[in-house]
């Protein structure tokens, strides 16, 4: 039921379910009350939001001289990113890496926006997280843990009978996580 409210676009109300569950799991299993404080503060503080209720403990820090997008957002550009690096590593120029990444998904709000415009975009975006210049958040590390993980397996790649289609497999894998964030981050339906 979560997973369905979720992907319908009722992202909170998922949310909720998916606490409850948890919260149901962990007395099944033997969790003591006490311990599930934290699960039911925030499903309470969730269903206060619903009311209109500020509740502290979700309130936005103010924060200043930095982007403040939402975490699916930077998510976003970080699998884009990745997929970027990766049509790199096939060989590929940035310029032709990133129009084939524009082909396969929108990365730009603005449906009228240039194709060249967008692959600028994202090749400028691959520069700024791999000089660090993003700021901190879980996508930070998708992008560091992508590139770590490819330069470790890069010499074993040569082994394989074919390690182009890997590349092309790893970097659409990465397009298709980008298309979830890109769904919870700007509302868009799944595909494109």
């Amino acid at each position: 039921m979560a997973a369905a409210l979720h992907q319908g676009g009722d992202q909170r109300e998922g949310f909720k379910w998916a606490l409850r569950a948890s919260i149901d799991f962990f007395r099944f299993v033997g969790f003591p009350e006490d311990q599930l404080g934290t699960f039911k503060h925030l499903r309470d503080a969730l269903e206060g939001l619903d009311r209109g209720s500020k509740t502290p403990a979700l309130t936005p820090d103010e924060v200043r001289n930095r982007r403040t997008d939402d975490p699916s957002k930077w998510n976003f550009r970080a699998c884009l990113a990745v997929a970027l690096d990766i049509r790199m590593r096939m060989g590929e120029s940035a310029d032709l890496a990133s129009q084939k990444i524009c082909s396969a998904i929108q990365i730009a709000r603005d449906p009228k926006m240039p194709r060249k415009a967008q692959s600028q975009r994202l090749i400028d975006l691959r520069k700024k997280f791999k000089s660090g210049q993003v700021p901190e958040g879980k996508h930070r590390a998708v992008f560091d843990n992508a590139l770590a993980e490819l330069d470790q397996l890069n010499p074993s790649l040569m082994d394989m009978d074919d390690p182009v289609a890997w590349f092309s497999r790893a970097a659409d894998a990465y397009i298709k996580a980008a298309r979830v964030y890109r769904e919870q981050a700007f509302g868009f339906k799944p595909g494109g």
